[in-house]
Parts: C-alpha cells; sequence; structure tokens
C-alpha cells in the first residue's frame, strides 16, 4: 500500500519525477521544470526553499547526482556513459561536480559504499520522500575523514563538552543584557517591507501619488537604526503579487509587512495603511487618514512613527528629527517630484526624459527643494549611463546638480552617491569616488545603492575581498535588485570564481531577474571552465533568443565545428566591425562597441589589435572601460606597455606582480 504523503512532500515528489523522466535531456533546466509543473517560478522558489533550502539549479542538480549515485552502485554504465544519461554532457564535469558533492569521485563509488558505515552529513536524499519526513539525510564524507566508532564517540564528548564552556562564558561574561529590542545585533534587529501602495483614484495616472507615499514612508523608516527595511526594488517585485503576507515576508526573510492605499479627490486623499505581523499572520493595527495633499509629509511621519510605536523600536533625538523634517512647503513642487521620481522607475529612455521634465519643474516651483535637484542628478547619470545622451555631458550635468543639491542640504546620501559615480565612471579619479560613497554609507547606512556602487568600485579596483563584503550587505538589502544581483555574479567571475558565479546567475535567473539574454554571461563563464561544448551551447541559446539573430544559427553551429570557440570570437568581431564600421578611420555611434571589439580579440590572444579598439575608448571615455583594470577577459594584456599605458591615464595603480593570470591560454 502506497504511503500517504504531506502536501509538501507530494510536491518535492512531483518536482522529482519530472526531473527523473528528463534525465538524459542534458537542455532541461528551470523553464522547462517550471512549465511543466504548471506553477509561477516565485511559488515553485518559496516552496522548495522552504522545505530542501535548495534553489531550483542545486535541486535539479542534486537530483541528477544522486540518481547517478544510484546507477554507479548498481554498476549501470562506466562513469562517462552514466554522465551522458543523468543529463551531463561533459563526463569531465561530471566527475567535478560529483567529487564536489559526495567527497570522492565517481569512479570509488562502489567500493567506498561497500565499505565501513560512514557518518551521515548534511545531504537530503531527493530520491526517496518519507511519509511525513523531510528527505532524509544520508550521503556520506570522503572515507579518509571516517573515524573508528569509539574514537568518534570520544571527539563528539570532547566537541559536546568544549560547546557548552564557550556557552558558559559567553552567557555569564561576555553577552551583554542591556542591549535594547532591534538595537544590537542581526538576531535582535526588526525586519519589515514596506509593499508597493495600491492606487484606489479613479484616475489611474494617480499612481505616482501612491508610488511617493510607499517611497518617503520607506525612507523614514529606512533611516531607523534600530529596523532593517528592504529596498524598493525588491518589494516593487511583488506589486499585484498573488501570494500571501505571510508568503512574501518568508520569502524576504521579514518579521513584519506594511500594506497601504491612497486615494485623491480634488485636494484631499485618504492614506490607509495595515500593519502584518507576518509570523503569526496577525494584523497589528489598521488606520486611514485623510488630509489635504499639502499635509501629505505630515501623514507619512506619522505613519512612521505608528510602526516605531508598535515594534517598540527606539528613536534617537536625531532620528526623530529626521522624520519630522519636512524637504518643501510647496505642494505643486513635490507633486513634481513624485512624477520625476515615478517616471524614473520605469527606467526606459522615454521615461527618463519624461522624468528630466517633472524633476526640473518641481526646481521650478521650489528652488530649494534639495530631493528635486538629488532626482535630477540621478536621471542625467543614468541617462549616461545608458549611453542615451553624450556620456561626458550627462555625467558634468549629474555632477554640478547632485553638488547643487548638497548645498541645500549635506545630508543627502543620495546626491553624495552620485558625485561619487561620475568620479569613478566618468572622471577615474577613484579615491575621490571612495571617499564619496563613504561618506554616503555613514550618512545613510540602509541605502543599497551606495553599498553597490561602493562594491563596483572596488571590484574596479581589484579589491575583492572588500567588494564581496560589500555586494553582500547590499544583496541583503535589496535581494531582488537586478543590478545588485548582476554584480553580485560579475565579482565572482572577475575572482575566477566561476563555478559560484554560475550558481549566482542561475539563482538570478529563477528569480526572473534577467533584464538581457542570460545566455553570453553562461558562454564566458563555460569557456573559462573549459566546457567547450556548453560555452557553444550557451551561445546558440543566445541566438535563438533573440529572433533578429536566428538567422545565424546555422553558420554558426559550422564555425564552431570548423574553428570551436576561436571561430565564434572571429564571427562576433568580424560581424560587428562589418554592421558598425566599413572602415577603422570612420567613429562607431555606440562607443561601447569599443569596449566589446576589444574584448574579442583579447579573447583571440590578438593583443596589439584588442590595444587599437581600447586607445579609441579611451579616447571618447567610454563608461564600460574602467572595468578592463581588474576584468577576467583582459588579463592576458596586463604585460603589454600600451595596455599599462592606457591604466597609467585612467589613474589606475601599478599591478602588484606583472605575470596574468590567464585560466584559459589564449586562443590563437
Amino acid at each position: 500500500m502506497e504511503e500517504s504523503l504531506s502536501r509538501d512532500q507530494a510536491f518535492i515528489k512531483r518536482l522529482t519525477g519530472i526531473i527523473l523522466d528528463n534525465l538524459e535531456n542534458e537542455q532541461f533546466g528551470i523553464e522547462e521544470l517550471v512549465h511543466q509543473m504548471g506553477m509561477g517560478r516565485t511559488t515553485i522558489h518559496r516552496k522548495l526553499k522552504a522545505f530542501t533550502r535548495l534553489s531550483l539549479s542545486q535541486f535539479i542538480r542534486e537530483v541528477r547526482l544522486q540518481k547517478a549515485h544510484e546507477m554507479l552502485l548498481k554498476n549501470m554504465g562506466t562513469v562517462s556513459e552514466i554522465s551522458f544519461k543523468v543529463g551531463f554532457g561533459s563526463p569531465t564535469y561530471f566527475d567535478k561536480c560529483f567529487h564536489e558533492y559526495y567527497g570522492y569521485s565517481p569512479g570509488n563509488a562502489r567500493k567506498i559504499e561497500s565499505g565501513i558505515e560512514a557518518p551521515a552529513i548534511d545531504k537530503p536524499d531527493l530520491l526517496q520522500i518519507s511519509e511525513n519526513k523531510p528527505p532524509e539525510r544520508r550521503i556520506r564524507p570522503d572515507p579518509l575523514l571516517r573515524l573508528k566508532h569509539g574514537t568518534t564517540l570520544i571527539i563528539s564528548f570532547g566537541i559536546l563538552a568544549g560547546l557548552l564552556i564557550i556557552w558558559f562564558v559567553y552567557s555569564v561574561f561576555l553577552r551583554n543584557t542591556d542591549t535594547p529590542s532591534g538595537s544590537g545585533g542581526d538576531d535582535n534587529e526588526i525586519s519589515i517591507v514596506v509593499l508597493p501602495f495600491v492606487n484606489l483614484s479613479e484616475d489611474v495616472d494617480d499612481q505616482y501619488f501612491a508610488d511617493g507615499v510607499t517611497v518617503d514612508i520607506r525612507d523614514h523608516l529606512s533611516r531607523i537604526s534600530g529596523l532593517k527595511v528592504i529596498s524598493s526594488t525588491t518589494s516593487e517585485h511583488f506589486r499585484e503579487s498573488t501570494l500571501t503576507t505571510p508568503e512574501i515576508a518568508e520569502i524576504l526573510g521579514v518579521s513584519y509587512v506594511l500594506e497601504g492605499s491612497s486615494r485623491i479627490k480634488g485636494n484631499m486623499t485618504r492614506v490607509s495603511i495595515k500593519l502584518v505581523d507576518a509570523k503569526l499572520d496577525r494584523q497589528l493595527f489598521s488606520e486611514a487618514f485623510d488630509r489635504e495633499i499639502g499635509d501629505i509629509f505630515s501623514v507619512q511621519s506619522e505613519i512612521a512613527q505608528k510602526v516605531t510605536d508598535i515594534l517598540e523600536v527606539a528613536l534617537s533625538a536625531s532620528e526623530i528629527e529626521q522624520m519630522d523634517k519636512i524637504p518643501t512647503k510647496n505642494v505643486e513642487a513635490h507633486v513634481f517630484y513624485m512624477k520625476g521620481r515615478y517616471f524614473w522607475n520605469l527606467r526606459d529612455k522615454e521615461s527618463l526624459f519624461a522624468s528630466v521634465g517633472y524633476f526640473e519643474k518641481s526646481i521650478e516651483a521650489d528652488p530649494g527643494y534639495a530631493l528635486a535637484y538629488a532626482g535630477l542628478a540621478l536621471t542625467y547619470y543614468t541617462l549616461a549611463l545608458d549611453n542615451s545622451i553624450p556620456t561626458a555631458e550627462g555625467f558634468q550635468k549629474a555632477k554640478e546638480i547632485a553638488q547643487k543639491a548638497l548645498e541645500i542640504d549635506q545630508s543627502l546620501a543620495e546626491a553624495h552617491t552620485i558625485i561619487g559615480g561620475v568620479y569613478a565612471r566618468g572622471e577615474w579619479q577613484w579615491e575621490k569616488a571612495r571617499k564619496e560613497y563613504l561618506l554616503a554609507l555613514k550618512l545613510n547606512p540602509k541605502f543599497s545603492t551606495s553599498y553597490y556602487y561602493y562594491a563596483e568600485l572596488l571590484d574596479i579596483l581589484g579589491e575583492n575581498e572588500e567588494a564581496r563584503r560589500q555586494i553582500n550587505i547590499a544583496l541583503e538589502l535589496d535581494p531582488f535588485s537586478r543590478s545588485i544581483n548582476f554584480k553580485n555574479m560579475i565579482c565572482y567571475y572577475n575572482q575566477g570564481k566561476f563555478h559560484e558565479a554560475l550558481r549566482a546567475w542561475d539563482e538570478y535567473n529563477e528569480l526572473g531577474l534577467a533584464f538581457f539574454n542570460p545566455y553570453q554571461t553562461y558562454f564566458y563563464i563555460y569557456m573559462y571552465l573549459g566546457e567547450d561544448s556548453l560555452a557553444y551551447q550557451a551561445f546558440h541559446n543566445s541566438l535563438l533568443a533573440n529572433p533578429q539573430n536566428q538567422k545565424y544559427t546555422d553558420t554558426v553551429q559550422k564555425i564552431y565545428n570548423r574553428s570551436g570557440i576561436n571561430g565564434i570570437f572571429e564571427w562576433m568581431y568580424n560581424r560587428n566591425l562589418n554592421e558598425l564600421v566599413n572602415d577603422q578611420k570612420t567613429e562607431i555611434s555606440d562607443t561601447l562597441q569599443y569596449f566589446y571589439l576589444a574584448k574579442w580579440l583579447a579573447a583571440l590572444g590578438k593583443n596589439k589589435e584588442s590595444l587599437y579598439w581600447l586607445e579609441k575608448a579611451l579616447k571618447v571615455k567610454c563608461v564600460y572601460l574602467p572595468y578592463i583594470y581588474n576584468s577576467r577577459d583582459f588579463k592576458v594584456l596586463r604585460n603589454e606597455p600600451g595596455f599599462r599605458a592606457i591604466l597609467r591615464q585612467m589613474n589606475f595603480p601599478e599591478y602588484k606582480s606583472t605575470t596574468p593570470a590567464v585560466d584559459r591560454p589564449p586562443i590563437l
């Protein structure tokens, strides 16, 4: 009789069954699994994490590995044969993954499993789901770590005694029992997410007001030291979500959720809010505020103070002062400001130019409105980065306007962050940029964008360990940010941690955050891992993902069969050069292409030709050029005098070593 399973166990069993049904298909991945499950990606991700603590990509990989382990024990083929049967396109890569997972190579599986019983380690048995139990832990460690039973007991008791002594010393002598709730470490920090407010006005165009109230309340709360507040980019991910409040809180790892709505009628507005204890799924309070639009600042401040009172968060005098601060007394200026911020968040070119217009109207209505200047500076900076306006012109405007904002209010972390960005990406003044970022973080330790920009600077300069620390903080504050997740992967990539980069990229895609073709990144990662067949497959998929490039798939297949990965780089270089410029003396309108042409030539080991395009990028101050100092893709050039001359002109320090760390020999 088939044992009954809980809903969670049935869910895991169904996931596993789908993977096993498609086991030999190495192209079967997250998208295919989600499609066959007939459920939303977020829902699957949440349920899987709750039951197994695995991401979707990890789950697929571990099912494949555990099935391979089972087949090896039953002697169902050679290691190479089984690697293909479980969906690994490369036996070498299979061997590496298997060894990392089990602690021994697949060739030793039968010999080890027939030996002495070993203690289990924390690996879930995904092929056996027991009644009312999570997946059983059973995978064995490397045999070199096995000990005799008596020795194991002695060591276990010794470790236990040591832990008890450490706990006693900590409890009696070291722990500060006077630390107020919410002001201590991470364990005591109160966490909250402010979900996007719903626009209940008859006019759908009043959404800007609902969004503006949401952001302002979130900003109030984020300046309080005893609160961890999830950033707007992440909370925006749950706009119109069908998930319940506890489910959203579980995904984000927060204890409380603030929901709300706004309605405008004439010059009056109603703002309604509801604070929920997500762990208990219990409403703590709800209230509606009927005020004139001109009183919106006092409403936002009052809401923030009510939240802190109910959560028993202690406020310092400076925090209370900041909360009561009114940035402008001009209602029209603030309305224009909220519209400018609304259009900036849409991030397409047309909306960004609309944003400029609204911020300028806000400044015209109130020339002393510092936040409007900061918003306008950010918009020009974004337009310059996106190559939507001349880069030098955009950066200069952004810097001047941000400085004007600071003349009015020196405490604006946003303005310091923009100035730091211009110093780094536009003027190559690295230490000035560092100073601005650190000041921004001091002024607002909860501003995820400052951590992201600072991490980017550190990554550019090759300060890899500190870059990793800063990007981790940014991810904690804003886990669903596209830019931060992408930079997380790039930091691993530039360090040569390609497996970590691959996992980060997989998780990034699982969250549905990719805003461009992800297969191009897979192409480079697999190339550096020496998995050329997987690199080619990723490149092939990148062509299929773009309707304009699908016509090239047959051509690229023939090139790869004939010349391998080097043929693909040659094809990319020649195709883009032919499309963009017929004569190398002719300037390319999209200056970012200088960077890419140089990158592809560096991969081919054509250093002289690569330097030609880098020099062109230097003349126009291409915004991607700073990446070359620490980029994995340009390490082959590090001993070239021309490359070092470019770095000197960009104010970079000399490399500590003259030997380039090349993971893959140049393709000749």
